[in-house]
Order: structure tokens, then sequence, then C-alpha cells
């Protein structure tokens, strides 16, 4: 077990009272093991993860508020126009691993960086009548409230658009947290339908 441990292997428990606990005494569960983490507590809607260090527990990760921006994030918020890479290969693959089908009809709007890096990204579309959006985040930039700063984007662009010209906001929401997270914000749920609910605002 030591040498496991040594080289980065994880036990995990599940514990009754919703805990994930990560076990290695030698050191903390790195960036994609700490994704996987995440991902396994998300879908089986367990309340936190917590490191068991041989002698006593660290909370890494609650479902108090899984949105919440984090203090001290380096994260930059910037117009796709200033990104300097070929940054679609990263937005393919968080799609793909997302599982959320962003529609063809959605542009880039914002894009969220770290170390240099897009992890993160905001759709939106305007119809005549209708605004929507999609947020993406990087499995390994979770946690950091990347999607709260794109969400909280994708509203205030809503609400600029709807000063002028009326339009409707009409959101389709696959994420529990994130259903969580738009109702603080003022919007309802017009309809659930199959793991899906579509959200509006008046």
């Amino acid at each position: 077990m030591e040498e496991l441990w040594k080289k980065g292997y994880l036990r995990v428990t599940y514990m009754y009272d919703g805990a994930l606990i990560a076990h290695n005494e030698k050191r903390p569960p790195n960036e994609k093991q700490m994704a996987a983490l995440k991902d396994i507590a998300l879908e089986g809607e367990h309340s936190k993860i917590e490191w068991d260090r041989g002698d006593d527990l660290k909370i890494l990760w609650t479902n108090q508020d899984p949105l919440q921006e984090v203090r001290g994030s380096d994260v930059e918020y910037i117009s796709p126009d200033e990104v300097e890479y070929d940054y679609y290969d990263d937005l393919n693959r968080m799609e793909r691993e997302s599982g959320i089908r962003i529609l063809r009809d959605k542009e880039v709007s914002i894009l969220a960086l770290q170390n240099g890096k897009v992890v993160g990204a905001l759709y939106t579309t305007t119809h005549p009548y209708e605004f929507s959006f999609d947020v993406i985040v990087d499995k390994a930039a979770r946690g950091q409230g990347i999607g709260a700063k794109l969400i909280d984007f994708a509203l205030s662009e809503y609400s600029q658009i709807a000063a002028d010209q009326g339009t409707e906001l009409r959101v389709d929401v696959v994420n529990p947290w994130v259903e969580k997270y738009l109702l603080k914000k003022g919007l309802r749920v017009l309809q659930k339908v199959g793991g899906h609910t579509i959200m509006t605002k008046e």
C-alpha cells in the first residue's frame, strides 16, 4: 500500500453520510484525480470529498455552493478574438466530456483562460424573440466558480438585449447545480422533461 501511495494511487471510501474519502497518506489527490472525484460526487449526489492524510481528514470539496467563485482565482475572462492560439480542439473536448450538446447556432461569446489555456466558454445565441446560452468548463478546472462567472456574463448580456428588444430568455438546463444557481438569479422553471429543465426569466 505504501508503494502504491508513493505512486499517487488512491483508495476511495463511500460513507453513509454522503462523503467520499480519498485515502493516501503520502499525497493529496492530483488535479486529474480531483476532477474524477468531483464527477463521482456530482453523479452520486455526494455532499463532500475528504482527504484522509493518515492522522486526520481535510475537506477538499463540498456541494454547498459548487458554483461559488474561489478567492484568488487566476482565471481571466476575455473575448475569443483575444486568444492567441487555436482553442477549438479544447472546446470540442470539453463539450464531449460534459455531455452537453451545443447547437451550432450558438457562438462563443466569452472564454475563460487559466495559465494561458482555455478552460471554459460561454456560448450565446439571439433569435428575434429569444436569447439562449450554454456554458462548459474543463473538468480539471471545475470547482473554481468559472461556470458561475460565465453564467453571470450571459445574464448581463441578456439584460442589455432584453432592454433594447424585449427578447425572452430560454435556457435548457441539465446540471442540478446550475438550476439551483439560476433560481437564485431570479429565473423560474417552465417545465421539466427527461432530465432537462427549461427555465426563463420574466
